[in-house]
């Protein structure tokens, strides 16, 4: 067998596709793969852990980050690198952005964290949250829709993640400048104050227009949250007398080195914070590194792919694979037939491929053109042949009335029925 390829022997221009706007748009409109998301993750639960800090390192060095050779080998598999992990619930889906950027190979190596890091981490930590603790936290998306001027009541009545704001005294709120700047917001419920946590500069930030304008929708928009989720109700606060205020919390570590680390920043700030623990270390830029590269090697360990239906549909075990050694691997067929000629050829070759490779058949033809056409022509005639009785329900308004139509057609014939309105109401 041949040796795992490295990302790190590589020049990273295989993944470029993978930061282009392509793949972005082509992401946005990808019909999700709803049937993973009944995977029972339950048995994957069992190894996850609660987060240990640990900031020591294999290599000081600060112009880049330590990867281990799994995470290396990950990194160097072709392919968009699709994951999703067992203590997410709806799920928060990643790609290879999100393994390069974790460990600073995104193209910019600057390491910016994306939505996806932040959600994970924030759901991570409330999977592991004691019931008794007084805190909430919200993902980043929740001050967005703020931004949006949407009111985003499900995650403050114990909707979104079965902790209701009434019953907890600080909610930990990400906030994303985007494409800028992550920073940490602490909201005091009973007292309105809202602790901004920004390892980044702070001068000139209370000028900046999206600055104000952030802070304008929490000071609108929380006291809205509140009191639809009947906060202010349970906790007998005064809503005549309730405010946002807002304040820099002083003294805390300011990220430096090389790479964009406000994001993992945040990430040490919602440890730190919700587990009572000092925000001070002693050195700031090694001590993001360290986040970095144990925070790839977990997110790493936990990763959930196509193995995951292997083992629960207990295929590892029948056949006596070693899942341990297990992997996904990529390559192209070689020389086989090309598309080409006036149409868009691509599914008609997806068919061809079936029945070929699935009857044992060469996959060579002398004419690719022609043959595509006459699949279609052939294809057209089969499911002609073939088709049966198929019903349809559509609607319309007259009247102020609603009201459906039902048609239909003969397998032989094709001719419609006539119709026949049925008045529901």
């Amino acid at each position: 067998m041949a040796k795992p390829e490295k990302r790190s022997q590589k020049d990273g221009s295989e993944s470029a596709y993978y930061w282009s706007s392509k793949f972005v748009k082509a992401e946005k409109y990808r019909t999700p793969p709803y049937g993973c998301m009944d995977l029972d993750m339950t048995q994957f639960l069992k190894d996850v852990k609660p987060w240990v800090e640990n900031l020591s390192r294999v290599n000081k060095a600060i112009d880049q980050v330590h990867v281990t050779n799994e995470y290396d080998e990950f990194l160097g598999k072709p392919g968009p690198l699709r994951c999703i992990f067992p203590w997410s619930k709806e799920p928060v889906r990643v790609d290879r952005r999100f393994w390069e950027s974790l460990v600073c190979l995104d193209p910019p190596k600057k390491g910016w964290l994306m939505d996806e890091h932040i959600d994970l981490w924030v759901e991570y930590m409330l999977h592991f949250r004691p019931v008794a603790a007084n805190w909430a936290m919200v993902t980043a998306y929740f001050v967005q829709l703020l931004l949006q001027d949407s009111i985003p009541i499900w995650y403050a009545n114990g909707e979104k993640y079965n902790i209701a704001w009434a019953d907890v005294e600080h909610v930990f709120m990400p906030i994303n400048e985007k494409e800028k700047h992550w920073f940490l917001a602490s909201f005091e419920i009973r007292t309105g104050i809202v602790t901004f946590y920004d390892s980044g500069s702070h001068e000139h930030d209370e000028k900046r227009p999206w600055y104000l304008n952030m802070r304008a929708c929490l000071q609108a928009g929380l006291p809205i949250v509140l009191e639809q989720a009947k906060v202010f109700e349970k906790k007998c606060i005064d809503r005549a007398k309730f405010g946002i205020t807002f304040k820099d919390a002083r003294n805390i570590p300011s990220q430096g080195g090389l790479f964009g680390d406000c994001g993992i920043w945040v990430c040490i700030f919602l440890y730190r914070l919700s587990h009572g623990k000092r925000l001070a270390v002693e050195n700031p830029v090694q001590a993001a590194l360290a986040y970095r590269e144990h925070m790839a090697n977990f997110f790493s360990k936990h990763r959930a792919g196509l193995p995951i239906v292997l083992e629960q549909a207990k295929v590892f075990e029948k056949k006596c694979i070693d899942r341990a050694k297990f992997g996904i691997t990529f390559k192209d067929a070689r020389n086989i037939p090309s598309q080409g000629g006036l149409f868009g050829d691509c599914g008609i070759w997806v068919c061809i491929f079936l029945y070929r490779l699935s009857h044992g058949k060469r996959l060579a033809v002398e004419n690719p053109v022609q043959a595509a056409l006459a699949y279609r022509e052939h294809m057209a005639n089969f499911f002609f042949k073939h088709r049966v009785s198929s019903w349809y329900a559509d609607s319309k308004v007259a009247g102020g009335k609603t009201r459906f139509i039902l048609a239909g057609h003969t397998d032989k014939a094709c001719s419609h029925f006539n119709l026949n309105e049925v008045n529901l109401f």
